[in-house]
């Protein structure tokens, strides 16, 4: 378009709704070619187009080689666009802190199944092989193990310590350990209850 031209508004809604061939879009690229920018401009376009602004935008959440990724750009570990994969972010949460990239997990199920119960974190790559024989990890060489969790019937996470509920069988974590109500018999022996089991009595 010649610079100080003005188009009416058919043409403007032509041009918007209007649909490249593949020959127009080969000569528009031609048009560009020798086209040099300066770093600085480079540099703008680059954070210009980063996030929640490029037109290829996801809402943060990415999968690659069946692992999912999620975009954390202010995680320490994090790759070159930002991205950091899920079940390394879930494990994490688990212990509390950062895993290191020499520290590596394991999927006991599909790699995009991050699930805390269905990971393992083991302090090097050598350990993760030797995981196909479980009698040759020592303890100390796994960082965190999901098989040990017990899913809290209060809201449903996945939690280490847990309150094993008497009458029923339930398992409670600290989140929800107002769930859990001692109750006092005759003889003197305490028994647990849970907030279903009594709700469930008084109806």
């Amino acid at each position: 378009m010649l610079k100080g031209t003005t188009h009416t508004r058919q043409t403007k809604e032509k041009m918007k709704n209007h649909i490249f061939t593949k020959q127009h879009k080969y000569n528009l690229s031609l048009a560009k070619q020798g086209k040099k920018r300066t770093q600085e401009t480079k540099r703008k376009i680059s954070i210009a187009n980063r996030g929640s602004k490029n037109f290829f935008w996801k809402g943060g959440k990415v999968k690659q080689h069946g692992y999912i990724f999620i975009h954390k750009p202010d995680h320490p570990f994090c790759d070159c666009k930002g991205y950091v994969r899920e079940h390394r972010l879930v494990i994490e949460k688990q212990i509390g802190h950062y895993l290191l990239p020499s520290e590596k997990c394991h999927h006991f199920g599909k790699k995009d199944d991050n699930r805390p119960h269905m990971l393992m974190a083991f302090i090097s790559h050598s350990v993760h092989l030797r995981f196909a024989n479980p009698n040759n990890v020592k303890p100390n060489e796994i960082i965190f193990d999901g098989r040990k969790l017990l899913k809290c019937c209060g809201c449903g996470k996945w939690v280490k310590s847990v309150h094993h509920v008497d009458c029923c069988g339930r398992y409670f974590g600290d989140c929800c350990d107002d769930f859990v109500i001692p109750i006092n018999l005759v003889k003197g022996e305490e028994i647990s209850h849970c907030r279903f089991c009594l709700d469930r009595k008084t109806v």
